[in-house]
């Protein structure tokens, strides 16, 4: 099985045998991540950046590569986009150009989904939802989420990056203020 999680900042991919009964990843076979700030402006122009939109592609046809050659078909992985395809505009152009470029089939989650998915996978084997509580800080949104129920916050890392810091890298006087 494969999955791509697509990100405001990083782009994820998974391969990895897994137990058919019990769901659960019995070996991983290949795990990357790839840095391509697809949310770049986002936050500012409600629109996916034409850099972003190519660093993103790039990063994608590669993975679509790499599932071939592992004899895998992507249009069977399982992808989601997160808070960037959430807000970005032109995302619905995005992804159908995706689609028929890679054969990747992108589905974007809704903040509570995302949540949802993000406690349920940073469980392990054995432990008692009851018990923990899960906090994810990504680029465009933070997800809280316990097994009384979650929350999906539009504050991320590059959300906040370019709305308070103007330069790169950020003077000390800036870092202070």
């Amino acid at each position: 099985k494969a999955s791509i999680d697509l990100g405001t900042n990083t782009c994820l991919l998974l391969v990895a045998d897994v137990d058919p009964i019990k769901g659960t990843v019995s070996r991983v076979l290949h795990d990357q991540s790839t840095l391509i700030r697809l949310g770049q402006g986002v936050d500012r122009s409600g629109q996916l950046h034409p850099d972003a939109i190519t660093r993103a592609r790039a990063c994608i046809k590669g993975y679509a590569s790499k599932l071939i050659t592992l004899g895998l078909r992507p249009s069977e992985a399982t992808c989601v986009a997160t808070a960037t395809a959430r807000d970005a505009e032109n995302g619905k152009e995005f992804f159908e150009a995706i689609r028929i470029e890679s054969g990747f089939k992108f589905i974007t989650l809704t903040g509570d989904e995302e949540a949802k998915y993000m406690f349920e996978g940073g469980l392990l084997p054995g432990m008692s939802p009851e018990a923990f509580a899960v906090m994810d800080i990504g680029g465009g949104s933070t997800e809280f989420h316990s097994s009384l129920g979650g929350l999906s916050l539009q504050m991320g890392s590059v959300r906040f990056t370019e709305r308070f810091l103007k330069s790169d890298p950020v003077s000390d006087l800036e870092f202070w203020e």
